[in-house]
């Protein structure tokens, strides 16, 4: 057994420090999109803000709304409802003034909201000043990532008052 063990650890270190790590690490892609080859035509940039558009629409559901809950429920506007008091136990919370970082309803906000930001952050690094892109689009398209990331502040400030800027 010993004998098998030794054969196996010379054998294993023969082959790390046989091969080069960088000779398998470091390929270059074989196919698909990256960073370096994405921004070349009106249609990828195009592409990109519409992926910063869509955290928009990241919601608890089709039932719920940013505005409605976070502006309803948590004030004497309305009250949380559900078919007892464990149903919807995240807005209970929110409405008891209980909500914390561990609340899948406040947490679900914060992360959609920055996943925005992100993407509307690399669609700005990579279309403004790209000579690849129409003059006219690639302005349009700066002024709505901006527009998008503006969107996505407002809301996390509306909802948790100052927040990380991550520009």
């Amino acid at each position: 057994m010993k004998k098998k063990l030794k054969i196996f650890v010379l054998a294993a270190v023969a082959i790390l420090f046989g091969t080069r790590c960088e000779d398998f690490l470091e390929e270059n892609p074989r196919f698909g999109l990256l960073e370096s080859n994405f921004f070349t035509s009106d249609d990828e940039a195009l592409s990109a803000v519409f992926a910063a558009y869509d955290p928009a629409q990241f919601q608890q559901g089709a039932e719920w709304h940013f505005r409605w809950v976070y502006g309803d429920i948590v004030s004497d506007d309305s009250i949380k409802g559900g078919s007892n008091v464990n149903d919807l136990i995240q807005w209970l919370r929110l409405a008891e003034f209980r909500g914390t970082g561990a609340n899948t309803a406040l947490l679900s906000e914060w992360t959609a909201k920055y996943a925005g930001i992100a993407r509307a952050n690399f669609a700005l690094v990579n279309i403004d000043g790209n000579d690849q892109i129409s003059e006219n689009l690639r302005d349009l398209l700066v002024a709505e990532s901006r527009f998008l990331r503006a969107y996505y502040y407002f809301n996390l400030v509306t909802l948790f008052g100052g927040v990380p800027i991550n520009e």
